[in-house]
């Protein structure tokens, strides 16, 4: 007969099992590793050097940022026992559009100063510094603006393939699934940070390395397979957190059996 300490160690490691095992994970998981086979296509066929990859590996910050402004609208609790109105999750809503425009700004901006070929059209126009204090928190969009007539087909392609991917996942894991329920809305909002800056500074370094070696074939491959690679493992531990419930608070705790 197991004792209390073994059901006890039980009971609390279960709810943090590995999700990314469960069916309902598989199809995001597949979308995701599909969508990073585009990139390899480009690269053996479309002849992608190392700038087009990092450059359309950016618009996917927009894409997460998208997909985490409906998550956060469908949080369900503020805080652990405590449910969200429609005011707050507006407000935090708001909040995280402005962050998040500020660091896609300033992440664009660093890619574009120091990986930018200096063809296409000028960053910076006069319609960008009518923005006066807004230029900061708008900076995304001339940037995307830049990036995507530098390449538009392609950047039309990969960026479609990545609403796909995340969307499905969306779909699976919050709009018909649990995590919104598990998650609150400070959670929701700085979820999306470290799975981008880990896996852009990856992406940045890895593509300085082949920009200053020319952008051979078989190193922008790896470079592919890197990011997919990181991408997939970011992926999965995401998943094994938001699968954590919320704490209990010191009232639900008392009243459980």
């Amino acid at each position: 007969m197991p004792t209390m300490n073994e059901a006890n160690a039980r009971s609390t490691t279960s709810p943090s099992r590995d999700v990314s095992a469960a069916p309902r994970d598989r199809l995001p998981s597949i979308a995701l590793i599909l969508a990073n086979l585009i990139p390899l296509v480009g690269v053996a066929l479309l002849h992608w050097d190392a700038f087009d990859l990092i450059s359309l590996y950016w618009f996917e910050n927009l894409v997460i940022g998208f997909y985490t402004l409906g998550k956060i609208l469908l949080v369900s609790h503020s805080a652990p026992g405590r449910p969200a109105s429609l005011k707050a999750r507006a407000a935090t809503a708001l909040f995280f559009l402005v962050h998040y425009g500020i660091f896609c700004g300033a992440h664009g901006l660093l890619l574009v100063s120091v990986l930018s070929p200096g063809s296409g059209s000028p960053l910076m126009t006069s319609d960008t510094l009518l923005a006066g204090p807004l230029l900061f928190v708008g900076l995304w969009v001339p940037v995307a603006r830049y990036l995507w007539a530098l390449n538009p087909h392609e950047t039309m392609m990969v960026f479609v393939a990545l609403m796909i991917s995340h969307g499905v996942s969306f779909v699976q894991n919050s709009l018909t699934g649990q995590e919104r329920e598990q998650m609150t809305l400070k959670t929701a909002m700085a979820a999306p940070y470290p799975r981008i800056l880990v896996m852009h500074a990856t992406v940045l370094l890895g593509g300085l390395l082949v920009e200053a070696m020319h952008s051979p074939v078989a190193m922008l491959i790896l470079l592919v397979a890197l990011k997919t690679y990181v991408d997939f493992r970011l992926h999965r531990k995401e998943r094994h957190r938001s699968a954590r419930p919320l704490p209990m608070t010191p009232a639900e705790g008392a009243a459980s059996p």
